[in-house]
């Protein structure tokens, strides 16, 4: 334990923001990018570094996460990473619970949908962090997690062609919600 006022501030507040927030930020990079390894760990460490260096100059720092889940997208988006699902994607998805159908619907959605539900549904960010994290207003926020659901549950096939995910599993967070808000599709 740290007895004494640190050389660098800055260098520890980094250090201290990555721990903080690297784990849930490279899940959400993995669940994003489609399982995606390689992928989802460079982005995740190139935010951490670059926002965690100006982490003390965040307006809003109880907001943290969603800043760094909105700045991952945008390099996401501008990086046009996901090119598709490979045996080894599903692999790394299906670790965390997420079967091949719902994978693929995944998939098949963009990734603002896929950010939108991530965000909303399975980390349940509240809606001001969902816009910050589409760069969006809070209204069009809500209609963009709705519209995400909604294409989830008409993409997805149906539990029947995926094994059952695990108990609060991601997998099985996103079929939940889903048959919550769309009535019991999913």
């Amino acid at each position: 334990m740290r007895t004494t006022m640190p050389d660098h501030p800055d260098a520890d507040l980094s250090a201290a923001f990555r721990e903080l927030h690297g784990r849930s930020l490279h899940g959400f990079a993995l669940v994003l990018l489609l399982g995606d390894r390689a992928a989802a760990a460079a982005l995740a460490g190139t935010t951490l570094e670059v926002v965690g260096a100006d982490a003390a100059r965040l307006r809003h720092p109880e907001r943290a996460a969603a800043a760094l889940r909105a700045d991952l997208r945008r390099r996401a988006r501008r990086a046009r990473i996901v090119r598709g699902l490979s045996d080894g994607q599903l692999a790394t998805l299906a670790g965390l619970g997420i079967g091949t159908a719902s994978a693929r619907a995944l998939g098949s959605m963009t990734l603002r949908d896929r950010a939108a539900l991530i965000s909303a549904d399975i980390e349940r960010f509240g809606e001001d962090d969902v816009a910050t994290i589409l760069g969006t207003s809070t209204p069009q926020a809500r209609r963009a997690a709705a519209t995400a659901r909604r294409r989830f549950v008409e993409r997805h096939p149906g539990g029947d062609l995926d094994a059952p995910p695990a108990p609060n599993s991601i997998g099985a967070r996103v079929v939940a919600v889903s048959q919550r808000t769309m009535g019991g599709r999913a």
